[in-house]
């Protein structure tokens, strides 16, 4: 309805193209062992895109595992453009947040921006 918000979450440019990692390792556990996410993260600055190559192992105690592969392409934005976004689609930014937290300081340390916006 009219009286509707629009929340969202974006990857921040500053954040992107200061900090990311190019390979990282992350572990999870699991009731029954542990996850492990090997990812490979390639920059394509002139069109604002990240190549996200995910290998992701289930390790599990009994010594057996499974292991998926996933690509995904995703564009980060800048704050202003996502600004210029929203009112080239008639909708009017309330606040900008700092990831999912209600810090409204957005700086090159916030890798996702949140947006509440409502239709003008």
């Amino acid at each position: 309805g009219e009286n509707g918000l629009f929340l969202f979450e974006f990857w921040h440019t500053d954040a992107m193209l200061k900090h990311y990692e190019p390979f990282r390792v992350r572990k999870w556990p699991l009731p029954n062992g542990k996850l492990l996410r090997i990812s490979e993260t390639e920059l394509i600055p002139d069109d604002s895109l990240a190549r996200v190559a995910y290998e992701i192992y289930e390790l599990r105690n009994d010594l057996s595992y499974s292991m998926i592969k996933e690509t995904q392409i995703n564009r980060y934005f800048r704050v202003e453009e996502m600004k210029e976004f929203l009112e080239g689609a008639s909708f009017e930014a309330l606040t900008w947040l700092n990831g999912y937290t209600w810090d409204e300081k957005i700086d090159d340390q916030s890798w996702h921006v949140l947006c509440v916006a409502r239709a003008k």
